[in-house]
């Protein structure tokens, strides 16, 4: 499961070209992204959350916490979802998108939410020396979203919502 030349045509080319963080406003252009990914066999973890504790136990859920490190929910360590994104989602499929909707309210919620993205880069870029691939599918509200450099290269929006002025308006 490598990229090759002919790789810029194969669907999922487009959410690891740049970085492994692709940014949505509209949800339903994050809907046909998942569900596309889903198409080409990749495992789904969804974060969608209303508050902190769902949010914890969402990942604790998603990346089998109890399962890979004795304890659940997760305890906000970033250290510790580090290492948990080091098995699952991987322990479960070898093509895995990370999809976080609503992303201002975990900016809200932690203080470092960027790590979030971070991590997903950091991982994204490091399963393709192995043939695995991993995306992350962020949604927010904000169409003025422009995150800090993650991994060192800055998270990018879809292609359809690229221009500031295709989002702007435009969350549903």
């Amino acid at each position: 499961m490598e990229f090759t030349a002919e790789s810029e045509n194969e669907p999922d080319f487009k959410y690891l070209e740049h970085v492994g963080v692709t940014f949505f406003i509209r949800k339903k252009l994050l809907e046909s992204a998942v569900s596309e990914l889903s198409g080409l066999g990749y495992h789904v973890i969804r974060l969608h959350f209303d508050n902190h504790d769902q949010f914890d136990q969402l990942i604790a859920d998603q990346f089998k916490w109890k399962e890979q490190f004795g304890y659940e929910p997760w305890n906000r360590s970033f250290d510790a979802l580090n290492d948990g994104l080091r098995g699952e989602p991987f322990n479960t499929s070898d093509k895995s998108v990370i999809c976080i909707e609503d992303y201002e309210r975990l900016d809200a919620a932690y203080n470092s939410a960027w790590h979030f993205l971070d991590l997903i880069e950091h991982h994204s870029r490091e399963y393709l020396l192995f043939g695995k691939r991993l995306v992350g599918l962020i949604q927010t509200n904000d169409s003025n979203f422009d995150p800090p450099e993650i991994g060192m290269r800055q998270p990018k929006w879809n292609r359809d919502e690229w221009l500031i002025s295709s989002r702007e308006g435009k969350a549903d």
